[in-house]
């Protein structure tokens, strides 16, 4: 539905620049046949109905109007993820007028998010209900007027081939799409009934009939375009006027001067714009007779050249200007955006899941759109996309919107997709050895996005703690509402160090709170020059954790270039494990409750130094894989989560249980203590073979154990902890 929006608005679009065009072109053109006018606005028309032109290399109609760039800039964009949300240190909007001293913002919580925006109505659906109606409403008006025509001229009678004569109508008019007739008034003088009927088989021998009511029909597809509305009424008297030139071109003085009289007689004016009849003396008569006394037949030189100029106009205006911006497999591309994700925590555990999609700029998506085009595409297959789409997913949008290519990184290889209108996913194979330039592509593109939130929130920058409008927009720049919700802010100047206090209403419970708030604070501090600490908590209670300025590199009024740093370093530090090693969440084991080293992945040297190892490890999770890190460097393979062994093509070697039997015949129940409580268990798989790795996630309530079986026999089963291994430049080395 939405695409069948854009494709409308940018035809209204385009002929709306076309009828501007003609516009201007009548202008020059007022010395030549009115026919000539008559057939640009026929242009006017093939665009309102086609939804492309011709393809050249020139056109005056601007590519970005042809293309629907300028109406997908216009249109209201849809979130690229699931929950919409805003990310946090990521693309903060203006600010709106609120009481700073009580920020309040809306948290963004899975369990809610998706009900709330399934309830809210579309805004594809909702415009194209109401053009319907608009257009629903023109055609009406058309039936009507057809019906109300029809009863008026029932009882006529034929006076000649083609004519009659009823006394029902005040003026002449044709009528009639398949089999035309003209209708003249009852007791309509004889001098001007000659002069009548001319004029209105001028009508007929040009096809005026048919062509209003087409070009009525187009105008009703295109209600709501106020340009559209004067070109269909300046194309009505073009129409009027070419056929009072038709008729009187062989005219003399004394025939000019009665046939402007005959319009004098039977001119009238319409309220509305007429759509079936062709009436004598509609379309301003006062303007028609002016013109019909000053006609001046042209010279043939003249009309060669006016009609030469206007073929070459109805070309250029016909025509789309050959793409001369990136193509995608010969498809233009109209815009990209990068989707930013910020995962508080693994999948499995229902915390924020924030995203937001950042546009590109033209050099960005042309340097992109090359780098794809220089890979030797494999060929496609029909794939499925990510869902949630995966941190750093390029989308490019081409042809008008009918199709987006999803350019994703995973487990350091790269998948392209296409997904068309219809929402066809088709998956393209990008080779391995190829792709090092768009890593560091993207790479840049993630740089140049630090750097791009960290000028917005620097733009925020105060002086003056005790400045409390200013300090609110500041937190609310950062986004702490978006992620602990509602909370109030209390100021303390009265000595130094100067310090803040949020005070949260309904704060998440999580591994990745204080971490969270550990990270975005030093930003907060480092944005408020003379604040010295920042704390936080629960309502009334005392604060749980608090952020402190002194000994903090880079918080004390920090360049621009500082800022910018801190901002990567704190994204770096929030973001989770991934498989390029970046130290930030994880579960770290906190006790093994069984351990055998001869069963465990990596068996190198004693038990003793196996054990060791082992408790230096981390398990990462990014998105539903989990990565097994060890403190040296060194990592096993990435394994996909499974919760439902039904949607397997194979079984599982071990079916899923919450209780497990140790090797000593220790029996540990891992299921839910208490009737509500969150308990599940799942299994681990291999992405390439789809065979069981052996590996079991137990959740119950807060506490999180990973295990390893060895041909069902129990490895190890550790209790984990999501924790941040963060780093800080203050941490750095030489």
């Amino acid at each position: 539905m939405e695409a069948f929006l854009q494709t409308l608005l940018t035809m209204s679009a385009t002929a709306a620049v076309v009828a501007l065009v003609v516009m201007v072109l009548r202008l020059p053109l007022k010395k030549v046949p009115r026919w000539v006018t008559c057939a640009l606005w026929g242009v006017v028309l093939l665009r309102m109905v086609l939804p492309a032109g011709l393809s050249l290399p020139v056109s005056l109609v601007p590519q970005g109007v042809s293309s629907g760039a300028y109406v997908e800039r216009v249109l209201p964009a849809d979130p690229v993820t699931e929950n919409g949300g805003n990310t946090v240190l990521a693309d903060p909007a203006p600010q709106t007028e609120t009481t700073p001293q009580t920020p309040v913002q809306q948290a963004t919580v899975p369990d809610t998010a998706p009900e709330e925006s399934s309830a809210a109505p579309r805004w594809p659906a909702v415009v194209t209900g109401i053009w319907a109606a608009g257009c629903g409403v023109c055609l009406l008006w058309a039936a009507l007027s057809y019906w109300r025509l029809r009863r008026q001229v029932a009882e006529a009678v034929r006076v000649e081939p083609g004519v009659y004569e009823t006394d029902q109508i005040p003026s002449p008019f044709v009528c009639g799409f398949f089999r035309p007739r003209i209708y003249l008034p009852a007791g309509l003088d004889v001098a001007d009934r000659t002069y009548v009927l001319l004029h209105e088989k001028a009508h007929l021998r040009r096809w005026d009939h048919r062509t209003k009511v087409l070009a009525w029909l187009a105008l009703s597809v295109h209600w709501f375009n106020p340009v559209l509305w004067v070109a269909y009424r300046l194309f009505c008297r073009d129409v009027e006027a070419a056929c009072d030139q038709a008729v009187i071109r062989t005219f003399g003085r004394e025939d000019t001067a009665r046939y402007a009289e005959a319009l004098l007689h039977l001119g009238r004016r319409t309220p509305l714009p007429a759509v079936l009849p062709l009436a004598f003396g509609e379309e301003d008569a006062k303007h028609r007779i002016r013109g019909v006394l000053t006609y001046k037949k042209p010279a043939f030189w003249l009309v060669l050249a006016a009609a030469a100029a206007c073929v070459v106009a109805a070309v250029l205006l016909l025509s789309d200007r050959n793409p001369t911006g990136p193509q995608l497999d010969g498809e233009a591309v109209t815009s990209g955006q990068v989707v930013e994700v910020l995962a508080l925590d693994a999948p499995w555990t229902g915390s924020p899941l924030l995203s937001t999609s950042v546009p590109l700029s033209e050099e960005q998506v042309a340097e992109g759109v090359d780098l794809l085009q220089d890979i030797d595409w494999d060929a496609s297959s029909p794939g499925t996309l990510p869902d949630p789409l995966p941190e750093q997913t390029v989308a490019f949008t081409v042809s008008q919107g009918e199709a987006t290519y999803y350019l994703c990184a995973q487990l350091g290889d790269l998948a392209l997709y296409r997904v068309d209108a219809s929402d066809a996913c088709a998956q393209i194979a990008l080779p391995f050895a190829q792709g090092d330039s768009l890593q560091i592509w993207l790479s840049n593109l993630r740089n140049a996005f630090d750097a791009g939130i960290a000028d917005q929130l620097y733009a925020h920058r105060t002086p003056y703690l005790g400045s409390a409008p200013d300090t609110g927009r500041v937190l609310e720049a950062l986004g702490f509402g978006q992620v602990m919700g509602e909370y109030t802010m209390e100021l303390q100047t009265d000595a130094e160090p100067y310090g803040l206090t949020l005070r949260f209403q309904r704060p998440p419970q999580g591994n990745w709170v204080n971490s969270y708030l550990t990270e975005t604070g030093r930003l907060a501090l480092a944005l408020i020059d003379n604040a010295g600490y920042l704390a936080f908590a629960q309502r009334e209670g005392d604060p749980f954790l608090q952020v402190d300025k002194t000994g903090a590199w880079g918080l004390d009024q920090p360049s621009a270039e500082d800022f910018t740093t801190l901002v990567s370093v704190a994204r770096y530090n929030i973001g989770p494990q991934d498989g390029l090693f970046s130290p930030g969440w994880a579960y770290l084991p906190t006790e093994y409750l069984y351990f055998d080293p001869r069963l465990v992945e990596d068996r190198q040297g004693t038990e003793a130094e196996i054990t060791e190892r082992y408790a230096a490890a981390a398990f990462g999770p990014t998105e539903d894989l989990l990565w097994l890190h060890f403190a040296d460097g060194g990592h096993g393979s990435p394994y996909r989560l499974v919760r439902d062994p039904s949607t397997l093509s194979r079984p599982l070697d071990l079916p899923l249980s919450s209780v497990i039997t140790t090797p000593d015949g220790q029996t540990i129940d891992l299921g839910a203590r208490q009737e509500g409580e969150t308990a599940f268990v799942a299994a681990f798989i291999s992405p390439a073979t789809g065979m069981d790795t052996g590996y079991r996630i137990y959740v119950r309530g807060e506490e999180t154990y990973l295990a390893l079986f060895r041909q069902d026999v129990l490895a190890y089963l550790a209790q984990v902890q999501w924790t941040v291994r963060a780093t800080h430049p203050e941490d750095w080395t030489a």
